[in-house]
């Protein structure tokens, strides 16, 4: 998001950067980290909600002759995102789940089972920074004190 942002603002410095994406965390990320590149952001909830609110309905809406994504594939980049659009049907279910609370476990775990059938282990869902501190704090201080052992 933000090298996106720096790239965009090279080619102008009068262009805003709103990011639009599923993750509250890139909130986070832009005031901390990204407070001078970024205008704002939008989760897709966000986005659905003002849609909304100003009656705009997507699935209604008619795509015509030269219009971006209008499923003619008018353009050599159309083509190529239209492809991969039709492809996203074959995405496994850990890369659809992979941004919500617990995916990226869920997918490392659906992996092992996969190339290790007998592999057992428990794990732990955390979600936010201050739970990921939490957590890692507690692994360091079961390391330290094993090693105590």
């Amino acid at each position: 998001m933000l090298e996106t942002a720096r790239t965009i603002l090279d080619i102008d410095e009068s262009f805003h950067c709103i990011f639009i994406g599923p993750c509250l965390g890139k909130k986070g990320e832009a005031s901390r980290e990204g407070h001078d590149l970024i205008d704002a952001v939008l989760t897709f909830e966000e986005l659905i909600a003002i849609f909304v609110a100003v009656d705009i309905n997507l699935a209604a809406i008619e795509l015509e002759e030269g219009d971006l994504f209008n499923d003619k594939g008018d353009s050599d980049m159309e083509r190529e995102m239209l492809s991969s659009q039709k492809n996203l049907d074959e995405l496994s279910n850990d890369a659809v789940n992979f941004c919500q609370n617990g995916g990226v476990g869920q997918a490392i775990f659906n992996k092992l089972k996969e190339n290790f059938s007998d592999f057992e282990f428990d794990s732990n869902s955390v979600s936010g920074l201050s739970e990921c501190k939490r957590m890692l704090e507690m692994v360091i201080n079961y390391l330290c004190s094993d090693k105590e052992k």
